[in-house]
Order: structure tokens, then C-alpha cells, then sequence
């Protein structure tokens, strides 16, 4: 029986990932009796109809092996008249974090990675994933029912189902999703709870320094620019995620190399890092009562503290608010407040690892 040599092809590879070179198979899958390269997970991931074959998800590329040829026989291949066969593909697709997909249909997806899950995008920024909008606070886990933050609303309170402290009974969830008021008037704990809730995390201040690479920096003495003269609701709020411009890295847009939009001058966004140490915080030592009476020990207490805390350091938040102008920037940092503090310019957004 005549066999059919198969053409191997180099894929266009992203510049942060070694080449790797691998076959497309379009053949007769004997467990399904469907056509197609068989995924990792046995599943087909070409769709094939006579002779001409699309993608069902994303194919993720690892290692780096080299072989000359595949061959496969000729009667377990429909539709074929030619000896060589190159099942073709363009690009590249990394894989997405759990329960994301890759969005193929954005403007400009040829410069960012983003996948989404329902409402909530995300962008890939070197080996780790970001919000691509500020944080928005939700009722549920697919980002709906109400939503939280947006004024200051929340159910909130020491006693409440989801309290300042952050140790919840109810857990709200941190979405980035398009064409809603970012949530701010939340603490460290809220924030970081809301992340944790959805399967994502605080960045770090060194993730959000490299996220953050690229966007336009208001320097110098003008008051306008991309991450300024943004349409706002009004002179108290900061702007609708989604209205940052269109393209990455751009002059004309307040958005990241990475497609991060909004991390310069909108809301304050707090990082994970907390800074601080020094002499005994107080005579006892002690959190108050609110915070369950817990021991602090040598840490300089943060100048702005939350209405429940006197002693708590100092954590920061990055980037700049829409009332600091030209202060706000990539490298924008603020140190006087502490985790408990909760203010209309500050918000979030969330990264997965």
C-alpha cells in the first residue's frame, strides 16, 4: 500500500519561546473515527472536512525535537491527490490559564495574548497573566449579579458577610471586565480576598512594574496625554475600563506593551508588597479588637491607617490616580497608607501565575 509523505512545518514562534518544530497529521483518528491531530488530551484539534481543516482550540507547542517526515497510509486519508501533504497553521498559541480561552477575534490580538473567560479578560505579561481592565468586584464567579465598588456600596462593615478585614462568610469576585467603573473604596484584605476568590492573585510590585511597560508616561508639565484626557463619567470617577485607546504600547493610548490598559493615572492599583519595621508599635503590642486583637512587633505604623487600625505598616499602591496629573506614571508609588485604608482613588487588578 502507498504511503503519503507528510511535509513537516516550522511554526512562527513568539520571541520569548524557543522554536520547536511539529507535524499536522490529517488522518483517521481510530478511537473516534473523526479526522484530525489528536490533542494531548486525545481530543481532535483539527476539524476536518474534505480537504480542508480548522483549528477546534488552542495547540500548545513544547520541547524542541526535529525529525525528517511522518508518514502515514494512503487509504487512512480522505480526499487526497497530491504525494505531500501541509496541514498549515500561522501563529504560535500559547495556552491560556485554567478555564480561559484564547479570544482570536480582538483588533489586536497580533500584538497581546488575551484570553478570556465569560466577562473576564486577561493579558499575558511574560510568563504570568494580568487583569487587561482594573479590577471590578461581583456578586458572582461569572462576574454577574451586583456589582460592587463602583460607589461607595459596598456590604461592608466589621460585622458584614464581606468585612474591611477581608476574612469573609460571602466571597465577592475580582473581574476584569469591559465598559464598567473599575471598584475602589476597597482595603488590601478586600482586594486581596477578591483576587483569592476568583483564582488569581495580588501582583507584586515587581509584576506590576513589568505589566505596567510601554504605556505613556504624563512627564513633564502638560496636564493631558492618553492616560489623562480620557472621557470620564464625571470629576469624581475614574474612567469606564475599555475606553484607553487601541493600541498596545502606543502614544495615542493609556495601554501597556502587554495590553495592560489603565495602570497610569485612573485609580491607584495595590500590590501585594507590604514595607515597614521599627521599634515596638505600641505598648501592648496588639491589634485592636476589630482586627482580632492580633501582636505586632517592630513595624513602623503607616501614616494613613483604616478607621479600625492604628498600627498597621505601610503597603503599597501604584501608578497615580485621575487627580494626580502629571504625578501619575509607570513609576508613580505611594508608602503612606496602610492595608486597612479604604479611599475613592484607590482600586486593583489581579494576577494568575
Amino acid at each position: 500500500m502507498r504511503a503519503v509523505t507528510l511535509a513537516m512545518l516550522l511554526l512562527t514562534m513568539s520571541p520569548s519561546h524557543a522554536s520547536a518544530q511539529v507535524f499536522f497529521v490529517q488522518g483517521e483518528d481510530g478511537a473516534t473515527g473523526e479526522r484530525g491531530l489528536e490533542g494531548p488530551a486525545g481530543e481532535p484539534v483539527l476539524d476536518c472536512i474534505d480537504d480542508t481543516c480548522t483549528l477546534t482550540q488552542d495547540l500548545v507547542v513544547t520541547g524542541s525535537g526535529t525529525f525528517d517526515s511522518i508518514e502515514a497510509v494512503e487509504a487512512d486519508i480522505d480526499a487526497l491527490t497530491s504525494e505531500d501533504l501541509t496541514v498549515a497553521m500561522s501563529i504560535w498559541l500559547p495556552e491560556c490559564p485554567s478555564g480561559y480561552v484564547r479570544d482570536r477575534e480582538c483588533e489586536t490580538c497580533d500584538q497581546i495574548v488575551l484570553c478570556v473567560r465569560g466577562l473576564d479578560e486577561m493579558v499575558k505579561v511574560g510568563d504570568f497573566w494580568v487583569d487587561r481592565y482594573e479590577a471590578s468586584v461581583w456578586e458572582t464567579a461569572e462576574c454577574g449579579g451586583d456589582q460592587y465598588g463602583d460607589t461607595d456600596d459596598w456590604p461592608t462593615g466589621i460585622e458584614a458577610p464581606f468585612p474591611y478585614h477581608g476574612s469573609f462568610t460571602t466571597p465577592l469576585h475580582a473581574c476584569s471586565v469591559r465598559g464598567v467603573t473599575p471598584s475602589r473604596w476597597l482595603t488590601w484584605f478586600q482586594a486581596q480576598s477578591a483576587c483569592a476568590a476568583s483564582g488569581k492573585s495580588l501582583l507584586t510590585n515587581a509584576e506590576w512594574q513589568a505589566a505596567v511597560a510601554g504605556t505613556v508616561d504624563p512627564n513633564g508639565n502638560t496636564e493631558d496625554g492618553p492616560c489623562l484626557d480620557r472621557p470620564r463619567e464625571g470629576p469624581h470617577n475614574p474612567r469606564l475600563t475599555g475606553t484607553a485607546g487601541d493600541t498596545p504600547g502606543g502614544v495615542d493610548s493609556c495601554i501597556s506593551y502587554w495590553g495592560a490598559e489603565d495602570m497610569v493615572g485612573n485609580l491607584w492599583e495595590w500590590v501585594e508588597d507590604w514595607y515597614g519595621q521599627g521599634p515596638d508599635s505600641g505598648a501592648d503590642g496588639s491589634q485592636p479588637s476589630a482586627y482580632f486583637g492580633d501582636g505586632y512587633w517592630n513595624v513602623d505604623a503607616a501614616e494613613v491607617q483604616g478607621s479600625s487600625s492604628p498600627f498597621f505598616p505601610a503597603t503599597a499602591y501604584r501608578g497615580g490616580d485621575f487627580m494626580s496629573w502629571v504625578e501619575s506614571g509607570a513609576f508613580a508609588m505611594s508608602l503612606d497608607s496602610a492595608p486597612s485604608r479604604r479611599d475613592r482613588l484607590i482600586g486593583f487588578r489581579c494576577a494568575i501565575h
